[in-house]
């Protein structure tokens, strides 16, 4: 199978889960299928990456993108859209990626400044826009200005699949074994609770500290990705360990590119998010069930 037909059924799955995002009503186990899109298109990226002719040229082609959307996620937020916001951007996490690959191939030293350097600046910015005096809207123009990994789209636990990608993509048998432990955890994670279980007992058996306990948590899902369920989170709504579906079409890569669809991805992408948050905004939300209603006594 080549990135072509890949992307394809990248670019398939993702609409439809993007139509859950943006349709009132739609079903919400649409979400299920698209979570099988992004490490198809993150796959297809770094298989691509090695093979280009001009990395430079690849990462600003991202880069520019990301700011790009970013930019016009902020003021269509503004301006257009209520009610709801547009915070889809998967160009500054490829980017990310990108980037942190390049970074590694040319010192250790480089990738550990730039994730330090992200990390210190991601934190104020998460917390509080009062600490640094501006607008909560502003966050995700500044954080793909500086190329953040923290702030990107799907947070460092995304861009940690494409770093794991990139470095077992020519070796099946190694790259299913990570991706199945990747996802395993995803699994584990959200079904079971793990890391809030962990980070529970360590903050409240150890310290007695609620506080602790909800300012990490928030931390960690801001930044690292990693989703801090409480009990009772259905299957449907923590899809992250779906994506491990999408190994049997890795399996059957033939390291070919394919025809056509070069740059499709690329205007797709904006372009359907687009249309679907005009539907959105055109159909407006969905009436409140009169016996919702009844509960909360309205």
């Amino acid at each position: 199978m080549s990135q072509t037909a890949l992307k394809i059924i990248a670019l398939i799955c993702m609409t439809l889960d993007h139509i859950a995002t943006f349709i009132p009503g739609a079903p919400e186990w649409l979400h299920l299928i698209g979570r099988v899109s992004a490490p198809i298109f993150i796959f297809c990226l770094v298989a691509g990456f090695d093979k280009t002719r001009s990395r430079r040229q690849m990462l600003l082609r991202l880069y520019i993108l990301s700011v790009a959307m970013a930019v016009l996620n902020t003021v269509s937020n503004l301006w257009l859209f209520d009610g709801f916001t547009v915070e889809n951007n998967i160009f500054q996490t490829l980017f990310c990626i990108l980037l942190l690959i390049q970074l590694m191939s040319e010192s250790r030293k480089k990738t550990a400044l730039y994730l330090a350097a992200s990390f210190v600046i991601a934190v104020p910015m998460l917390l509080n826009s009062e600490v640094l005096f501006y607008p909560d809207v502003l966050t995700p123009v500044l954080s793909a200005v500086i190329g953040n990994p923290f702030l990107a789209e799907g947070r460092m636990m995304t861009v940690l699949l494409g770093l794991l990608m990139h470095h077992f993509y020519q070796n099946k048998r190694k790259l299913s074994i990570s991706l199945m432990i990747y996802f395993v955890f995803q699994f584990i994670n959200s079904q079971l609770f793990l890391c809030t279980i962990i980070l529970r007992l360590f903050t409240r058996v150890l310290f007695d500290a609620s506080r602790i306990e909800q300012f990490i948590s928030a931390l960690t899902e801001m930044t690292l990705g990693i989703q801090m369920f409480p009990p009772g989170i259905s299957i449907v709504y923590s899809t992250a360990w779906v994506g491990i579906f999408a190994l049997p079409l890795f399996l059957l890569y033939n390291g070919q590119r394919g025809r056509g669809v070069k740059k499709l991805f690329y205007i797709y992408y904006p372009a359907h998010i687009y249309l679907l948050a005009f539907l959105r905004l055109i159909i407006g939300e969905p009436p409140i069930p009169d016996d919702f209603v009844d509960i909360l006594g309205e």
